[in-house]
Order: structure tokens, then sequence, then C-alpha cells
């Protein structure tokens, strides 16, 4: 990604609210043209290299779940700041890479998984307190 998009996308960050710039809107497009040819599993090689140099070798789960829990408490304080939620996100590839999954399967996943709750049966949301958890319906177990 150019620095040119990577000025946009700092602007857009700081901008979260939807009130742009009446410049934002090409930014935007700029943008989204980058991002439309962006290599996600060459920039989840790329994290785990950073992540082995920096943090070294191994699973390392019981730290990476602590740190999670520690950035879960700092979405809970700031939920408006996105990176913090980024931080969660980046700790999760990190933790699963360190669990022997590759890029390439994270990636497959993550779209097999999505696929999978697009097809289940969601209750009405409206029905639910909105600081429950909404799960899908589970259908009942069959007979074998």
């Amino acid at each position: 990604m150019s620095a040119e998009h990577i000025a946009t996308l700092k602007a857009m960050l700081e901008n979260r609210r939807g009130t742009a710039s009446r410049h934002m809107a090409a930014e935007r497009r700029a943008l989204v043209w980058a991002l439309g040819r962006f290599d996600l599993i060459g920039h989840l090689e790329g994290q785990r290299v950073a992540s082995l140099k920096n943090f070294g070798p191994g699973e390392r789960t019981a730290g990476v779940l602590a740190h999670i829990r520690k950035e879960l408490d700092e979405v809970a304080a700031a939920p408006g700041d996105i990176t913090e939620w980024i931080d969660i996100v980046i700790l999760a590839f990190d933790g699963a890479m360190r669990a022997g999954h590759a890029p390439f399967a994270l990636l497959a996943a993550w779209i097999a998984k999505q696929a999978k709750n697009d097809a289940r049966t969601w209750p009405d949301w409206r029905t639910l307190p909105v600081d429950a958890p909404i799960e899908h319906i589970r259908e009942p177990a069959k007979d074998a």
C-alpha cells in the first residue's frame, strides 16, 4: 500500500463518525481501490515473521489469551476506538498462527465460518436485550 493510501486510511480512521470532509469521498474511493488489491495472506505472513522476531517462538497460548483479555477491557472502556478492536484481531491471528495454522488456512476458515453463520437461523434481535450475546438457534440433534 502506498504512503498516500496509508495517509488516506489514517484520515478515515480519524474521521470514523461519518462527518467526512468534502474531499473524503475521493479519498475513500482511493482506499477502496488499494484495499481491493490488498494481499491479506502476504500481510499475515509478515505479521507472523514480526511476531516471532518480537515475541519469540512457540504457541504462547496463555500469553496471547491474557493479552486478548486486556484488550477486551480496553474495548469496553473505549468502544469507539477502532485500534482497540484491531488489537484483538491481530492477537487472534497471531494466536491461530502460533497454534500451527497457516495464513491461507486462516483466510479459508474465516470465509467458511462466515458462510456457515450466514446459513444459520438467528433469533429476532429486536426481542433480545442489547447487552446479551445473540447466538444462533440450535437445531435438535437427529437420531443416528
